[in-house]
């Protein structure tokens, strides 16, 4: 399935008014409730301020910036969470993309992460999008190109439906995202889509930037002082893709004929450097991988739009710390309980999810902490550090923190390699914002072979139940007794972090399983005293199946 090339003309330069927002409150109100979070009065019920600690933490920035005086900045209309002024974001080079600069958001830039698939059992879908606050015109962009890619991929492949571990690889659609720049005036999102239609594979990125001087978003060609210039980086583009033996010349003649269009993906490196990006099947390389091109700075420099040159400074910034000294508390949760739950002789229930942290997490913890339940939380590492409060809260709870991978892809198309960088990553962006290790793994869809077990580093967890298999319109009713009549001592549930009903399944099934005598507790502990293996699949502790 080729992916989508560009964007309609329709799409572009899409501009909305602003209006104001301020974003003040008084020291009393904001004061209070903030010592409530932090301090001692939380083990009494702090649990109902986790899903407001986000939205307070804007809050704190502009009241310690401001020191309590009246503020202003401007904000999409009929938005309700207002922009941060200066999120603190980190940076690092993109060894996928030739060192181009990206940035991971902590939680004080409010951004959260949004699903565009659809229910669909057996697929092997995933695909997501930031919703950025103050930049509606770029969220929606963001969202249609992502629906749109969703829906060409259930159009094309209306069948498919695989089930189960050790099946064949299957079509896949992963669409993903990065951020170029996200802080003051001036946003950039990389969309990455990754897809298998069975036979072929690719690998393709499309930038989007958001001017919030111009309250427009500009497609990467804008970066650049008008078409001259357009052609002239181009130029560039063309004598070092000739170069390449692997690149068809045919191909590439076709792919730059367009100047408008042959820039869907162009960023900077922390030097200067401009890198554009290509899918491997535009130049008939032959591989899915993408093709980086880098064009020192000294031949982009007298070519750059004032956007441009602001782009290009802002992948030039050091390092900021990941949040300013004192400004990212993790709110205190009571700890369901601090003796361990003997499994070999009560019957236990682990519960687990996949597909976070995101918007829903704060609503799981709560309910886990009304029942006095520990669960396991498979994360998808590309949202760590947007929710890393979240996660550390999670921890501190006592709640397992596992290995989702770092963009929820199938492990059994990649290569050893690109398994390991989909964990190890993972594992990193766990331990910075947590502390703690994420050893045991969720691999995607279920999917596993004797490749992926011996470069997982932990072991494989799978599920004997997921109450939302196959649920296509129903609720959380539904879900919670699917969940109920699924469960006897030692089950392992799969909840879906991304479901709005998610939050209220899982209380329904806590409440009737809890009556019956069953224990809620992690993985780890559903085993223990046992040490499961590494490359071992769970819950039958059965080596991976070959490839």
């Amino acid at each position: 399935m080729p992916l989508s090339a560009g964007s309609p003309a329709s799409e572009r330069g899409v501009a909305a008014p602003l209006g104001r927002g301020c974003l003040c409150a008084g020291p009393g109100a904001n004061g209070e409730e903030w010592g409530r979070i932090c301090g001692g009065g939380v083990a009494g019920g702090g649990l109902r301020y986790l899903r407001r600690v986000r939205r307070r933490l804007f809050a704190l920035v502009a009241l310690l910036a401001i020191g309590g005086a009246g503020c202003g900045f401007p904000g999409m209309a009929g938005v309700e969470r207002p922009p941060v002024p200066t999120p603190r974001v980190v940076s690092q080079a993109d060894p996928r993309y030739d060192g181009t600069t990206t940035v991971m958001p902590s939680g004080a830039t409010g951004v959260e992460v949004r699903h565009a698939e659809p229910v669909r059992p057996g697929r092997r879908l995933h695909a997501v999008y930031p919703d950025v606050p103050g930049a509606g015109p770029l969220t929606e962009r963001l969202k249609r190109h992502a629906e749109r890619q969703v829906e060409e991929f259930l159009n094309t492949h209306p069948d498919h439906a695989p089930t189960g571990r050790g099946t064949p690889p299957a079509p896949e659609l992963n669409v993903g995202f990065s951020f170029l720049a996200l802080s003051g005036d001036l946003v950039g999102v990389r969309q990455e889509t990754s897809y298998f239609n069975g036979i072929e594979e690719g690998v393709g990125a499309r930038d989007l930037w958001y001017d919030r001087r111009q309250r427009q978003v500009h497609e990467p060609a804008a970066l650049f002082d008008g078409d001259d210039a357009v052609v002239a980086v181009l130029d560039e583009v063309r004598r070092e893709l000739e170069s390449r033996p692997e690149v068809r010349l045919e191909r590439l003649k076709k792919t730059l004929a367009e100047p408008d269009q042959a820039l869907r993906a162009a960023a900077f490196t922390r030097d200067g450097d401009l890198v554009v990006v290509y899918e491997g099947a535009e130049l008939g390389t032959g591989s899915g991988a993408p093709v980086a091109v880098r064009v020192p700075k000294a031949k982009v420099r007298n070519q750059l739009s004032d956007l441009g040159r602001r782009a290009r400074a802002q992948a030039a910034l050091p390092t900021p710390p990941m949040m300013p000294a004192g400004l990212s508390p993790v709110p205190r949760m009571p700890t369901p309980r601090a003796e361990p739950v003997p499994c070999h002789e009560v019957s236990c229930v682990a519960i687990t999810f996949d597909g976070g942290p995101g918007p829903e997490t704060a609503r799981l913890l709560e309910v886990l902490g009304r029942h006095k339940a520990r669960a396991t939380f498979f994360v998808t590492g590309a949202h760590v550090s947007i929710y890393g409060d979240l996660l550390r809260a999670a921890g501190r709870a006592g709640h397992q923190i596992a290995d989702g991978t770092w963009s929820h892809r199938d492990l059994t198309r990649l290569s050893p390699g690109e398994v390991r960088a989909e964990l190890d990553r993972t594992r990193a962006a766990v331990r910075a914002a947590t502390g703690l290790e994420a050893r045991p793994v969720r691999p995607p869809y279920g999917a596993v072979n004797a490749r992926v077990a011996a470069n997982a580093g932990g072991p494989l967890i799978f599920w004997t139940a997921d109450p939302a298999a196959g649920r296509i319109g129903g609720g959380a009713q539904e879900i919670a007794d699917r969940a109920i009549a699924a469960s006897g001592r030692g089950a392992i549930l799969v909840f879906h972090e991304s479901g709005p009903e998610t939050a209220a399944a899982l209380d329904r099934t806590l409440r009737v399983l809890s009556a019956r005598g069953h224990r809620f507790v992690t993985v780890s502990e559903r085993y223990a005293p046992r040490r499961m293996a590494d490359g071992f699949t769970y819950p039958e502790r059965r080596p991976a199946p070959p490839p």
